[in-house]
């Protein structure tokens, strides 16, 4: 197979034969075979070759300054088995999210129909109530299956975004809204949580017209979670403010504060995981499923936006939800 004066084109056909010959290369793959190993060889290229029971040999060609080709052979049999666990985990994680996604939808249906069935009916019971003792009796009664109702739609709703979030499938609709029209359901439903909750919601905004490219829904529902956070773990006779600042350089800044339990700087990164809740003497008795949070953090970074949180136990929290200025399409 080799002697003196073989050409390196010559002896790689023999190789080829005899690999064909023991089934290691198809027949039809023999000049593809020759041709890959001659474009190494010119480039000082190199590539895996498989050897008899599993092991895997890298094959690196250097070229010299005289011409000459030196070949190194190195064992990697284990650095190609660790990327092929690699992957086949990496397509165990990936079917894991398409059986998650698809058992998340079939809940969709399955728990939002029963559940739209339980709101409605205990909210026409509520308002339908007469002056009769018994009735208002009932009325009390209708009032908590609507009120746990609806918190257990807003956790699936929760539950369902931040699934949509880690498969991005979002389904972003960028479009040019006013400010005031973003601001409009937050601000209402902020005053209409203040007057339920006994604490004070200050506003503060641009006095300029400002308009930008967002999705409506994404921005907007994640200052709705955020102000609600803040009402959350405020006590009553506490504070809530919205400050709102847009300049065409800085682009749109909201900053949501509030005066309550606040957070150790060390259980942030709890706070900020997914159903990850702090328990101490302040907030212990608090309401939260542990998903707001995070939640909100991942429609603004959707957004191409940024999100800074700043807390202390006993002082309250403040979060900072910057818009870069290219969002911006007047201020």
């Amino acid at each position: 197979l080799i002697y003196e004066g073989i050409s390196f084109e010559d002896f790689l056909s023999g190789i080829a034969d005899i690999r064909v010959s023991k089934k290691e290369v198809a027949a039809e793959e023999r000049e593809k075979w020759i041709a890959d190993r001659l474009a190494d060889h010119r480039s000082g290229g190199s590539h895996y070759l498989e050897k008899k029971k599993g092991q895997w040999l890298q094959i690196k060609k250097q070229r010299l300054a005289n011409n000459q080709v030196v070949t190194f052979h190195s064992d990697v049999t284990e650095y190609v088995e660790r990327e092929a666990e690699l992957e086949e985990a990496r397509r165990e994680a990936d079917l894991a999210n398409k059986v998650k996604t698809g058992i998340l939808a079939k809940l969709d249906h399955e728990l939002r129909t029963p559940l739209n069935a339980i709101i409605g009916f205990s909210d026409v019971i509520a308002a339908g109530a007469s002056d009769s003792s018994g009735t208002q009796h009932h009325s009390a009664h209708a009032e908590k299956i609507l009120a746990a109702g609806k918190n257990l739609e807003m956790l699936f709703d929760k539950v369902l975004e931040i699934s949509r979030l880690e498969d991005n499938a979002l389904g972003l609709d960028m479009v040019e809204i006013g400010l005031e029209q973003v601001l409009e359901p937050c601000i209402a439903a902020a005053e209409s949580q203040a007057r339920k909750t006994e604490r004070s919601f200050n506003l503060s905004l641009p006095s300029q017209t400002v308009v930008l490219r967002a999705d409506f829904g994404v921005l907007t529902g994640a200052l709705m979670l955020l102000l609600d956070n803040a009402f959350k773990y405020t006590e009553p006779g506490g504070n809530v403010d919205l400050l709102v600042e847009a300049n065409p350089i800085a682009g749109v800044t909201f900053t949501i504060s509030d005066d309550g339990v606040g957070i150790d700087a060390h259980d942030l990164d709890i706070a900020l995981t997914h159903f990850g809740r702090v328990e101490n003497d302040l907030n212990g008795n608090s309401d939260g499923s542990g998903l707001g949070l995070p939640l909100a953090r991942g429609l603004v970074s959707a957004l191409g936006g940024s999100t800074m949180i700043k807390s202390e136990p006993g002082s309250g929290t403040t979060v900072h939800v910057h818009m870069p200025a290219e969002m911006l399409i007047s201020a």
